[in-house]
């Protein structure tokens, strides 16, 4: 009798510890999200078992960019994937590519005067306004082009971060050409160049204030703004 109260206490014991074996519970960490700039992160928080994946996106609002996350990482990656095995907090790092400004071109050969306008803007559609027929040969002339559409006012969406014009001018009666130009900035974080595409000229606009252009009957120059956070 003994023998057998003995195997019976020893069954007990055993599978009591096989019940509290299972009993363990899995850690839990905390995710934590925040946004430098404008936009939003899904998820953007809460709290997930260890060993889960959660997948993490950053969508920037109407006029920014995702730049990288920061905080418990660094990446460029967007999504984001990653495992649970800590608490996690993490900063989505928006850059606002908006750019805001107008150029005013003033083109004259000394007798005649040319008024143009450029820039980038929130609605261009409102505000661009197309060249009529041209003069003919021999009186001055100038408009700007984009794709095949002359104007005499060009205004580009704000959010492009390359923005270009072809500037075209027909020479009057006089040999030199003047270009002025009156730069108005709201945001303009890049570079406005001049360049001349039959020679190396390249100008900065932002440094330089007028060009004279001689000799040619007619020229055809690029106005390119390129956007920068530099």
């Amino acid at each position: 009798m003994r023998r057998r109260k003995t195997v019976v206490i020893i069954l007990i014991f055993v599978f009591g510890l096989t019940v509290g074996c299972g009993t363990e519970s899995t850690p839990v960490y905390t995710l934590t999200t925040s946004v430098i700039g404008e936009g939003a992160i899904n998820p953007s928080g809460g709290d997930y078992e260890e060993g889960e994946t959660i997948n993490l996106t950053a969508a920037p609002s109407d006029g920014w960019e995702f730049e990288m996350w920061s905080g418990h990482l660094s990446s460029e990656e967007n999504p984001l994937s990653l495992v649970v095995d800590q608490d996690i907090s993490l900063t989505a790092n928006f850059i606002d590519i908006r750019s805001v400004y107008s150029v005013e071109l003033e083109i004259t050969d000394g007798r005649d005067i040319i008024l143009l306008k450029l820039g980038q803007n929130s609605n261009p559609s409102e505000i661009n306004e197309r060249v009529p027929p041209p003069p003919p040969e021999g009186v001055l002339h100038g408009y700007l082009q984009t794709e095949d559409t002359k104007w005499w006012s060009n205004y580009q969406n704000d959010v492009n971060k390359k923005a270009e014009w072809q500037l075209f001018l027909q020479m009057g009666e006089s040999e030199i050409i003047t270009i002025n130009w009156n730069l108005q900035t709201q945001k303009m974080p890049g570079t406005l160049t001049l360049s001349d595409t039959d020679s190396d000229m390249e100008i900065d606009m932002n440094q330089e204030g007028s060009v004279e252009i001689s000799n040619r009957a007619q020229s055809t120059f690029s106005i390119r703004y390129d956007f920068s956070i530099n």
